[in-house]
């Protein structure tokens, strides 16, 4: 919250490095050898050796909600405010895909992998607008459902069967076949 990077080690618990920045950062993201902050206007991609900024964008007028970076291939995926969402397939020099269908904030994205084409991943959205959707890398959307009677929260992947489960504001959490975004269980508080 107070705008401080810091970076652990998970074995012994020693701090590796921490940087003081003067925006908070709404999110992180990681793979191999970079880091991925945002505030609500700015991307940037660090050297997690370093911390240092190695690019950044700048959104310019529209919001920052919350951003993801695949551990794989390296794409970035941002959701805005304004429900749409920005893709680049190689950093930020190549043209954003940008992605419509959520008519509200994007409140969580996660990169998943398709079997059938694991270089091409799938990014899963869910939104302020009660729906959960699957984007290709390419930036088409593949499925939507709303599952939730109030705003999804929160997305996460399960690694078992290709599920996922969405967290909703009305106090539910579904789990979801990712192919169909169907309910496979739902559970309510």
């Amino acid at each position: 919250a107070n705008g401080s990077l810091i970076v652990w080690d998970g074995a012994s618990g020693s701090l590796l490095r921490q940087i003081n920045n003067a925006q908070p950062q709404i999110c992180i993201g990681s793979r191999a050898t970079q880091v991925l902050t945002t505030d609500k206007k700015t991307i940037r991609l660090r050297s997690l050796a370093t911390l240092m900024v190695t690019d950044s964008l700048s959104v310019g007028d529209r919001v920052i909600m919350t951003a993801e970076i695949d551990s794989l291939t390296g794409m970035i995926a941002v959701g805005y405010e304004n429900g749409d969402i920005g893709m680049w397939a190689n950093g930020f020099r190549s043209k954003e895909i940008l992605c419509k269908g959520h008519t509200s904030k994007v409140n969580h994205l996660r990169w998943i992998r398709d079997n059938s084409n694991p270089s091409k991943p799938i990014l899963v959205s869910c939104s302020k607008d009660n729906s959960t959707r699957t984007w290709t890398s390419t930036g088409k959307q593949i499925a939507s459902a709303i599952n939730h009677f109030t705003e999804v929260w929160d997305i996460d992947i399960l690694p078992v069967r290709n599920y996922a489960a969405s967290v909703g504001n009305d106090g539910t959490c579904v789990v979801i076949d990712l192919k169909t975004l169907q309910p496979v269980i739902k559970l309510v508080t």
